[in-house]
């Protein structure tokens, strides 16, 4: 397929529930949309959701390097078989040279999935099937900001009446308000719903093991992200001390705001810092990148989450697409889609009961009408 031409449409659209967290308050969203449109008619769908704390791009960033691609990408043919990341990675960067995609990782994901979504809306299939995977439910985490304990639990107990089975909730702020919360959630929803908290960097190491100690016997899942990127170092030990007295039940440590591409990945591993990867495309690149981040954890014993910012339902299609395609799929908290307000890509997944699935037509299931 050659491509012909291409669009872009910055979105911005309010949260329903504006939520809180260790960094600050949000409540909008600003997605950057992409269209590539090929001399055959087909075309491809991507989404970028930049965010300068965590991608290192504001939405302009991510507009002028689209613009540049798409400048270069003009008359240049796609082509690639089902399955075949590298080709499609080679003409990825072919349009966005390395060096500037890595300070663009939000744009190189609307880039690469808008031509993954052509080449599968060529072939007439989904593109978890493209990729080598097909179409089922997958639970997915729901996200509770940082907020009182009793709005948490009231919060709580309306999204478990809704199905979910897993939540994850935002701390980082207070230490001991956080074990307050936990413990609650705990004592009232009982041992059937999965407890996962994100610090979101707001702890230091002392408040880190302080936590550790007040919800050892919570069975929390994991704990995400608590220190700093920059206080990495400190890491390996902080492992060490979560799984003193606690053993099998210590809560998984997970990498988010630390990790973003490969090289981050194979520092954390060799320090034996972590336990789990957060995964998102908006921060190592596109569907190609995670997946070889989804390969590197698995041949390094480390456990995965697939997650998001906030995105519209086009953005959360790629990795959810991506996790069936992997066996076994990995955890996924893909919920940065449910609170946004008028999405013009909403039927791109569907939640029910706490489950996400994807349309099972061509590419990630976007209609034209987003533009």
């Amino acid at each position: 397929m050659r491509i012909e031409s291409g669009r872009i449409r910055r979105w911005r659209s309010p949260l329903r529930e504006p939520y809180r967290i260790a960094s600050g308050c949000f409540a909008e969203l600003t997605n950057v949309l992409l269209e590539v449109r090929f001399a055959d008619g087909t075309r491809g769908y991507g989404c970028a959701a930049p965010a300068p704390e965590v991608t290192g791009e504001a939405p302009a960033d991510t507009e002028a390097a689209l613009q540049e691609a798409l400048g270069r990408a003009a008359g240049r043919s796609v082509a690639a078989a089902p399955g075949e990341l590298d080709a499609v990675g080679r003409v990825v960067e072919e349009l966005l040279p390395a060096a500037r995609a890595r300070r663009v990782p939000a744009a190189r994901c609307a880039l690469e999935c808008a031509l993954l979504d052509a080449l599968a809306r060529a072939a007439g299939v989904s593109m978890a099937r493209w990729l080598g995977g097909y179409p089922r439910p997958l639970a997915t985490s729901v996200t509770i900001g940082a907020c009182p304990p009793d709005e948490t639990l009231t919060r709580a107990a309306a999204l478990v009446a809704e199905g979910f089975r897993a939540l994850k909730i935002k701390g980082g702020i207070d230490v001991d308000e956080d074990i307050v919360r936990l413990r609650l959630l705990r004592e009232h929803l009982g041992e059937g719903v999965a407890l996962r908290f994100d610090a979101n960097a707001g702890y230091s190491r002392e408040q880190a093991i302080r936590w550790s100690h007040g919800t050892a016997d919570l069975g929390i899942e994991c704990l995400e992200q608590p220190l700093p990127r920059a206080h990495d170092e400190q890491l390996p030990g902080l492992r060490r001390e979560l799984r003193r007295g606690v053993g099998r039940r210590a809560p998984l440590l997970m990498a988010d705001e630390s990790l973003h591409g490969l090289a981050d990945a194979r520092r954390l591993a060799a320090a034996g810092a972590v336990d789990a990867f957060n995964v998102k495309l908006m921060k190592c690149g596109g569907v190609g990148p995670a997946r070889a981040l989804l390969a590197f954890a698995a041949a390094r014993g480390v456990a995965v989450m697939l997650s998001c910012m906030d995105e519209l339902a086009l953005a959360i299609a790629a990795p959810l697409h991506l996790a069936l395609a992997t066996s076994p799929p990995p955890l996924l908290d893909l919920d940065g889609h449910l609170d946004v307000v008028d999405d013009p890509s909403a039927g791109a997944v569907r939640l029910q009961r706490g489950e996400l699935w994807v349309a099972d037509t061509p590419g990630l299931g976007c209609s034209p009408a987003i533009f």
